[in-house]
């Protein structure tokens, strides 16, 4: 038969569809798709943070993936803004 067709994001099968009752049906993300869209909007954040940073002339900064959901950035010459 082929190869599953892929869903938007490029993940095959990433719609489940499931009916529930006589005139419903639910359409939710598989968790592959789910967690495939995860990390690209946490990679797409890194390079958009990268971008500004870069374009503020900051040399050498320090821009990268803290576990599954944060962005870690650190610049030289900065102190701790936090309180």
């Amino acid at each position: 038969m082929g190869a599953p067709p892929l869903g938007s994001i490029g993940v095959p099968n990433s719609l489940s569809l499931n009916q529930r009752g006589s005139n419903e049906i639910a359409v939710s993300l598989t968790a592959e798709a789910f967690n495939r869209i995860q990390v690209d909007a946490l990679e797409n954040s890194i390079e958009g943070v990268r971008r500004r940073v870069d374009a503020t002339g900051t040399l050498e900064p320090s821009i990268q993936k803290q576990g599954d959901n944060r962005i870690l950035v650190e610049v030289p010459g900065l102190a701790d803004q936090r309180h």
